[in-house]
């Protein structure tokens, strides 16, 4: 059966958007996916790039939605483009009234193998989400960003289905920001809401290999074998890489220090290793495509973010030494910060 995906991404983010794509091409033997690009450039690059991807540019979005184009006035980027979330599953459906079924995914998502068990597990109901199951280490994320992780959804084109997206739109564009506040963060914490809200419709996965992240990775056995990979002997579906960034021919990664979750050495290089090996491979068959930011370049979308940092890098000999400290140092101690530059980064 054919799948339908959707997701959004900028320019600057395409390496990971395209790297999820060709985890699809290996995992889904039939697939289409929609991608809401933020930008002219990644419209430009994804329209005819190849007959699996549907590009949407954002201003077909905010022609369908002025409500939630009028968002951008009160928010900052990364918070607007969180608010698209659920108004894009909606544009899909007015798009193509046709669409039984369609997952969201996070662009940061590497599949490990089908995620045919999802749809199965979704069964005749309108919605699927998935919980973080955080690792006690990290438990008390739960009260901050959410038992449930927007990173993976499937929606019915039904009445339930449609409803309950609409109730996320509103809260969205009601108030979705980058922090957490009153019970709330960004597009994610209101999914705490739809099981009380719309009853058995909610399918809430149980399947461990769903999702596995840095803020669960300690919780579950891992065996880790090149297309065997199991989580508590279930298969691993996909992996979450929130807090990855692949800069110029480097891989700086933050999550060994998400939250101080401690993770077997063993395990955080299989799974670093296997989405490095993922990129540059995405990076060599897109290499037109893709475009990479100059050190210069590099150093300057930075600039925000060194303030904290800067008197620190007069003691690094060497302008490219120092830019590699700035990095470093920004991703251990800024792991959750938007890289301006970079695209925006990945929900937790």
């Amino acid at each position: 059966m054919k799948r339908f995906f959707c997701t959004y991404f900028d320019s600057n983010y395409m390496i990971y958007g395209l790297t999820l794509f060709r985890s699809l091409e290996e995992t889904v033997p039939d697939f289409h996916l929609y991608v809401l690009c933020l930008d002219e450039t990644c419209y430009q690059t994804l329209k005819s790039l190849d007959k699996r991807i549907q590009a949407i540019r954002l201003s077909e979005l905010e022609a369908f939605d002025p409500v939630l184009a009028e968002c951008r006035n009160n928010r900052s980027l990364v918070e607007y483009y969180f608010t698209l979330t659920p108004s894009l599953p909606l544009y899909l459906f007015h798009l193509d009234p046709t669409l039984t079924l369609l997952a969201y995914l996070d662009s940061d998502l590497l599949f490990y193998s089908s995620p045919e068990c999802a749809f199965e597990e979704l069964s005749s109901h309108s919605f699927f989400i998935v919980p973080h199951n955080y690792s006690s280490y990290a438990k008390e994320s739960e009260q901050l960003f959410g038992k449930y992780n927007v990173a993976f959804q499937i929606y019915r084109n039904n009445d339930v289905g449609k409803a309950a997206l609409h109730w996320w739109r509103e809260r969205c564009i009601e108030w979705c920001r980058d922090y957490s506040e009153n019970g709330r963060f960004a597009d994610q914490k209101y999914l705490d809401h739809l099981p009380h809200i719309f009853g058995g419709e909610i399918v809430i996965s149980q399947n461990k290999g769903l999702n596995l992240a840095p803020w669960n990775i300690n919780k579950f056995t891992l065996y880790c074998s090149p297309g065997e990979e199991k989580v508590d002997g279930e298969p691993l579906v996909f992996f979450h890489y929130q807090a990855y960034k692949f800069i110029l021919n480097y891989f700086f990664v933050a999550w060994p220090f998400w939250h101080g979750i401690p993770v077997d050495y063993s395990i955080w290089n299989y799974f670093s290793m296997h989405y490095y090996q993922a990129l540059l491979k995405t990076r060599k068959k897109f290499r037109k495509q893709i475009s990479w930011k100059s050190p210069a370049e590099l150093r300057n979308s930075l600039t925000p973010y060194l303030g904290r940092v800067e008197w620190m890098t007069q003691l690094i000999p060497g302008t490219y030494l120092r830019q590699l400290f700035r990095l470093i140092t920004l991703t251990i101690f800024f792991p959750h910060r938007d890289f301006h530059g970079f695209g925006f980064r990945g929900r937790f």
